[in-house]
């Protein structure tokens, strides 16, 4: 029982550090197609901890020594009750503002109350994260800090790439309407 409760909570803090905003290359460090999607299709490498477990996906393609991977390491499991603690905060709240958007008569106060504790929850969630990913990012020497952040660059630019117009925020394309 405690390896399982043990493995999901790392799992939970690699899903976390995937939420970052974290990247992949599409090629490793040597040229090579390294396996990864490509606009054709994906492969199961999008998943937190395909890297290496308990890394964020911008460190693949970077040879870690064995002290940063430990540093990594302990960084993303330090987050793991946090990132529990809120996961169980979330699913609450939204249960709650379900029950009062089903309630016969609606109650906006107290929706806008359990809102205003989800945006903070989300905003605190958002901080916690970058706060990671800096720390993340100190470990790494300034030429693995640089290629780290390339790879996010890259990732950023694939996740655009393959977002339907209009998609959380990818900006629509109208098409020239002439009158």
């Amino acid at each position: 029982m405690m390896k399982t409760t043990l493995k999901t909570l790392l799992a939970a803090a690699c899903i976390t550090m995937a939420a970052t905003g974290v990247a992949i290359a599409d090629q490793d460090g040597n040229g090579e197609r390294s396996g990864h999607c490509t606009k054709g299709g994906h492969h199961n490498r999008h998943h937190a901890g395909a890297h290496g477990f308990g890394q964020p996906h911008f460190l693949h393609g970077i040879t870690l020594t064995s002290e940063q991977e430990d540093k990594i390491f302990a960084l993303n499991h330090a987050e793991v009750p946090k990132v529990r603690d809120q996961i169980k905060q979330r699913q609450q709240l939204h249960q709650e503002l379900r029950q009062v958007s089903q309630a016969p008569q609606f109650d906006e106060a107290k929706a806008k109350a359990i809102a205003d504790k989800l945006a903070t929850l989300e905003k605190d969630g958002a901080l916690n994260r970058a706060r990671t990913e800096n720390k993340v990012l100190a470990v790494l020497t300034p030429e693995q800090r640089e290629q780290a952040l390339k790879n996010k660059e890259q990732f950023k630019k694939h996740r655009e790439d393959r977002q339907p117009a209009g998609f959380r925020g990818h900006p629509q394309q109208h098409p020239d309407v002439r009158s």
